[in-house]
């Protein structure tokens, strides 16, 4: 078996992940857990 070396593609754009990461807003994640709890 050949070791594969680890690419990173995702450390140099971090930064601008955080950066344009979009916010919700907490009350799209009560209403998710809400109805998450109906169907499970």
């Amino acid at each position: 078996m050949v070791a594969r070396t680890f690419k990173d593609y995702f450390s140099d754009a971090s930064g601008d992940y955080s950066r344009y990461r979009p916010d919700y807003p907490a009350e799209l994640f009560g209403w998710l857990a809400s109805v998450s709890r109906q169907h499970g």
